[in-house]
């Protein structure tokens, strides 16, 4: 997926506790994670996780957000029926979120605890934990089809309710990993064409490429892990990988 993104950087265990830093998320902020994946490093019995996030809130330019909608209607022309008009203006205003900049976000996996970098002024947090194989074995969650991910989730104050989680896929130390494109791969996208670039991506239901989610899935029944990359931007993740697994297509790291 395009779109501007953080620094790389990694944290050890020396850099674990987040208190001194730790901030507390508005209550019109969300924090979004991007599946992610780790590799197991054997010399030190420990993961490599890769966490990719962004924070944002809601847009305070009312005026310009509406104007924006609309010179975006007019390139894609969404039609009234088939639901195509709701689809685009709910999709559309995925764009208008505002970015939420130098937040550093405290995270738990497992029983630990870490301080993601400051987000950039594009909202974004990218690093690698480093953590040894023992801590990961409460928070790690196993598949049908023997893959395995940890489940993770944001720190936040005791009177807070809310729940900003995601997930890291463990990669076998041995084994096949599909990278695997998106558009006019797995998904009609229809990239040659402008217009029909724009409906299919704005105001039209997501559509597999037909037979595409069930050699996917005997792939993964056969052990293949899944790294997908769409040149949608990043707005657009959320409805892409509910599209993923709504169509039946294995769960997997999306770029």
């Amino acid at each position: 997926m395009w779109g501007l993104r953080s620094n790389s950087s990694s944290m050890s265990r020396s850099e674990r506790n987040p208190k001194s830093r730790k901030q507390t998320v508005h209550e019109k902020e969300t924090v979004l994670f991007y599946r992610g994946y780790g590799y197991y490093s054997p010399a030190g019995d420990c993961w490599h996780l890769r966490v990719h996030g962004r924070v944002y809130g809601p847009n305070r330019k009312f005026l310009s957000s509406r104007a924006m909608i609309f010179i975006l209607s007019r390139y894609v022309r969404p039609e009234r029926e088939n639901g195509q008009h709701e689809r685009f203006l709910k999709r559309a205003q995925l764009f208008l979120h505002e970015n939420r900049s130098g937040k550093s976000i405290p995270v738990m996996i497992g029983e630990q605890a870490f301080s993601l970098p400051d987000t950039t002024e594009h909202g974004h947090f990218e690093t690698t934990l480093t953590m040894p194989a023992s801590d990961l074995e409460g928070a790690t969650v196993t598949l049908p089809d023997g893959r395995r991910f940890v489940r993770f989730s944001v720190e936040l104050p005791e009177d807070d309710g809310r729940v900003f989680a995601g997930d890291v896929e463990l990669l076998s130390p041995t084994g096949v990993s599909v990278i695997s494109d998106v558009d006019d791969t797995i998904k009609v996208t229809n990239t040659a064409d402008r217009g029909e670039l724009l409906r299919n991506t704005f105001a039209r239901e997501f559509q597999a490429v037909d037979g595409m989610p069930a050699i996917y899935r005997r792939w993964a029944d056969e052990g293949c892990s899944f790294h997908y990359v769409s040149a949608s931007p990043w707005p657009l993740y959320e409805p892409l990988d509910q599209w993923l697994t709504t169509d039946g297509f294995p769960a997997g790291s999306l770029h």
